[in-house]
């Protein structure tokens, strides 16, 4: 079985093979190396990938001991098989000349019995009883020297079963290890599916706008974050998930990298002016108002009574 081993960041030593860019202005740099996988980045991953290669370490060492041990079997029956071929070659050397004896004489009776049909039956009819004595003993002879290669190849069999009753018991204690690689096979079939392809692309894509539009704004000469904060809320209009995938991953990843948007708005100080995005700053902007209407009823008081709240504060 062939697994992943796509560990291409990783060194012999298992040390973590890090970005050669020591400052944030090699964006080249950090470009080329984002775009190299790495199982090392996520503790997910890396658990699979350890998980990938203990298995595979698993299914290597396992061939390697039942190819050490079936292997003085599979010779034993090699051998078995040409020896028996051997004898079947020195077999048909010997009865060979037989053969051919039996096939000229059969040829000759079915000549002689030929000549009777012709009319001389009734005169020879006591002759044409000998002669089917005759062709019956040549039947029997030649029966018997087409059955002589049967032993051999009766043992050859015998000896196959044999070696087979060993590969059956193997069979059977590896059972438990078979089935459970059948049902990984279909966990892997699983992912091949249209309907999860299909969101792993549609995941890819929307993250790959994000990421297009964060990369325009860093190497940007001018500081316009609205610009960045615009492209992110278009590509979040165009990818935001349907009613019937709002308990799907698609929904959940979304919904985090929204959160990662308006938190990265919110520390930058953007107004945020998509209508998609305001129930998520709902709860600031009421609060704001709240306050602003606390100052305003302040503000209108008299002068005396904003004096004794003041005295008595």
């Amino acid at each position: 079985m062939k697994l992943l081993r796509w560990a291409t960041t990783e060194q012999a030593s298992g040390e973590e093979v890090t970005s050669d860019s020591g400052y944030l202005g090699a964006s080249e740099s950090s470009e080329r190396n984002a775009a190299v996988f790495s199982w090392s980045s996520s503790p997910s991953l890396k658990k699979i990938y350890q998980g990938l290669e203990e298995q595979q370490r698993i299914i290597e060492h396992l061939k390697g001991y039942l190819e050490e041990r079936l292997s003085p079997f599979q010779r034993h029956l090699g051998g078995q098989r040409v020896s028996v071929e051997n004898a079947l070659k020195t077999l048909e050397r010997r009865i060979k000349p037989l053969r051919q004896y039996l096939q000229g004489e059969t040829t000759n009776l079915e000549h002689v019995m030929a000549h009777l049909e012709t009319g001389l039956r009734d005169q020879f009819e006591a002759f044409e009883e000998l002669l089917g004595s005759q062709k019956d003993l040549l039947d029997q002879a030649n029966q018997y020297i087409e059955e002589q290669p049967q032993p051999f190849l009766k043992y050859l069999e015998d000896s196959r079963r044999a070696i087979e009753m060993i590969y059956g018991d193997l069979e059977q204690r590896l059972d438990v290890f078979l089935q459970n690689l059948a049902e990984q096979q279909q966990i892997l079939d699983s992912f091949r599916e249209p309907g999860l392809t299909s969101k792993y692309e549609a995941l890819a894509g929307y993250l790959e706008e994000r990421q297009q539009a964060l990369a325009q704004f860093s190497r940007a000469v001018e500081y316009r974050p609205e610009e960045l904060f615009a492209q992110l809320d278009e590509a979040a209009e165009r990818h935001k998930p349907s009613r019937q995938d709002q308990d799907t991953l698609f929904a959940k990843v979304f919904e985090q990298a929204r959160l990662a948007d308006e938190r990265l708005r919110e520390a930058m100080a953007v107004p945020d002016s998509s209508l998609s995005n305001r129930d998520l700053v709902r709860g600031q902007v009421v609060s704001i108002n709240r306050a602003d209407s606390t100052d305003s009823v302040s503000a209108n008081q008299p002068a005396e009574l904003r004096e004794e709240e003041e005295q008595a504060g």
